[in-house]
């Protein structure tokens, strides 16, 4: 019943935006390959919920361990952190053939278990440059584990008229898991150290790890690509929704990077189940317009509470949270739509991944600014949010139509 109520809420969604296609067809067909909820598929959310969970789970505490254990100031430990999104590049060109010349199961498994590994070391490193070297390594493993997952193993395991639906909840599962990861590191992070948060990272890179080699897919001949290609990289005709989708990760990061306690970010979580749970019965209502403009306005009530009854109230804080995180939904579900509506044959794969690239470095923009930025941090998230809304009306929404209406 869960499974079917998932698959409808996303379909549903689906013909809100694009209008009637074979995605809204057989809510709840149980048979065969058309069902979108397959046993493959609950495999890889869960792996990816556990893949994000064991990423973020450190955003928050890694920084206090740099100052207290190689005396960094706050902006040089937020930076060091972040380092990974930038990170996340390196490995891109290579991407395409990587998973044409091994299975994609072994390329998210090594990556992987070397994230992991590299996790383990942080202790034991003696000189500061290894500790960046340590943090691009993660980079990398996380690209390449994101990219053999996401942008490859979710295509083969669904349709072509699920595919839409299934990068969406799958998408979805990383958001949660990315959550779940920030509010469980403030609720421990007065009960355990750091090696403490490193083994349960680990533990949780090991456990997605199991999950992906219990998929079972089809074996798939090499194609002999070349070694370097844009392909499954960086999909150039989605880089302007890409831009305008940075809005809400950058404000997500900076809230992360503000530091409120375990309880904020789970309220941020439950405000985007209800979202999750609602959307469904809420589209013969909204427009993807006034979808987008309710999802801002959301976000803004909360950096208003943040902002004029203080922060330090806990309850106005929690509502805030959850409005945050309830106005995160919407923007976020349209932009990575479009973004995969975008590509021409056989490039989804690609705009995926910009999708999560561009994800990644917005978090991780926000997350640096809150800590070097000394003025009004909610009057500039604001300021970022309205922004965004209007970029959105005067130039996504335009090129969008326009590059719909070429094909």
């Amino acid at each position: 019943m869960i499974y079917n109520y998932i698959e409808s809420w996303i379909l549903f969604q689906l013909s809100f935006f694009y209008g009637p296609k074979c995605e809204t067809m057989d809510y709840f067909n149980s048979s065969g390959k058309k069902k979108l909820l397959t046993h493959n598929m609950g495999l890889l959310l869960l792996a990816n919920l556990l893949l994000y969970c064991s990423v973020y789970l450190l955003i928050p505490v890694f920084p206090q361990w740099l100052i207290a254990n190689w005396e960094l100031a706050k902006p040089q430990a937020y930076f060091v952190t972040a380092l990974y999104a930038a990170a996340m590049f390196l490995p891109g060109a290579f991407n395409s053939y990587l998973v044409d010349r091994f299975r994609r199961q072994s390329v998210f498994r090594i990556s992987m278990l070397i994230m992991g590994v590299l996790s383990l070391l942080y202790p034991y490193i003696t000189f500061f440059y290894g500790i960046l070297l340590l943090r691009i390594g993660q980079g990398i493993c996380f690209a390449t584990a994101v990219m053999a997952t996401g942008s490859t193993l979710v295509i083969d395991v669904t349709t072509s008229c699920r595919r839409t639906p299934a990068n969406v909840v799958y998408t979805w599962a990383a958001r949660l898991g990315m959550l779940i990861g920030v509010a469980l590191a403030f609720l421990l992070e007065t009960f355990i150290g750091i090696d403490m948060f490193l083994y349960l990272s680990a533990a949780l890179s090991l456990v997605s790890i199991i999950l992906v080699s219990m998929v079972e897919v089809c074996f798939r001949a090499p194609l002999g690509l070349p070694l370097l290609s844009l392909d499954r990289f960086l999909l150039p005709r989605t880089f302007l929704p890409a831009l305008n989708m940075l809005m809400i990760p950058f404000i997500l990061g900076a809230l992360i990077g503000y530091r409120y306690d375990g309880f904020f970010y789970i309220c941020m979580a439950v405000g985007w189940l209800v979202y999750v749970l609602v959307r469904s019965f809420l589209l013969g209502w909204f427009t993807p317009r006034l979808a987008v403009l309710s999802g801002v306005i959301s976000i803004v009530a909360g950096l208003l509470l943040l902002q004029y009854t203080g922060a330090a109230d806990l309850y106005i804080r929690l509502i805030a949270a959850f409005l945050i995180g309830l106005g995160s939904g919407s923007p976020l579900s349209h932009f990575l739509l479009m973004m995969v509506k975008l590509p021409l044959h056989c490039e989804r794969g690609t705009a995926y991944h910009t999708h999560e690239l561009f994800f990644e470095i917005g978090m991780m923009a926000g997350f640096v600014c809150s800590i070097y930025y000394t003025g009004n941090i909610y009057a500039l998230l604001m300021i970022v949010a309205l922004a965004g809304l209007l970029f959105y009306e005067f130039y996504t929404i335009p090129y969008f139509l326009k590059k719909m209406r070429s094909r």
